[in-house]
């Protein structure tokens, strides 16, 4: 769940933070206030689609599919981000070179590791690929 937190917070201008041990984990969430209130919007929407995925495929390992359902979902909101700010953008020219740096420098920021089990996080990989992530809805308005 702390995958998932921290993505949608970064999406929304947010930092996300965990404390507590094994048996009971917190996340902290800084920023402003109605960039905290979407972050958790967001997550409201998405917790119950990631835990309908996890009973509907009964992973073995369920951290591993969690994981890989987040990050597959963290990805799709990144590419939503970037399709979103790239319109805007569309009339100011861009240098190339310029652009794929920024691109390579964003990756490696976002660089994640975890143990987990492979087939089970590909499983979440794809499953998180049918989440609803809320821009379908804004694309409808």
């Amino acid at each position: 769940m702390v995958n998932l937190y921290a993505s949608v917070a970064s999406r929304n201008r947010c930092t996300a933070a965990r404390t507590g041990g094994r048996n009971s984990t917190q996340v902290i969430l800084v920023g402003s206030d109605t960039d905290r209130e979407l972050t958790i919007a967001l997550v409201d929407h998405l917790l119950p689609q990631l835990r309908h995925d996890l009973l509907r495929d009964r992973p073995r390992s369920r951290m591993s599919y969690a994981v890989g359902w987040s990050i597959e979902v963290a990805d799709r909101l990144t590419a939503a981000s970037e399709a979103e700010a790239a319109a805007s953008m569309a009339l100011v020219p861009t240098n190339e070179a310029a652009r794929e740096a920024l691109h390579a420098t964003y990756r490696i920021s976002r660089a994640r590791s975890a143990e987990v089990r492979f087939d089970e996080y590909g499983s979440g990989r794809r499953a998180g690929q049918n989440a609803d992530i809320g821009h379908t809805k804004l694309d409808q308005s």
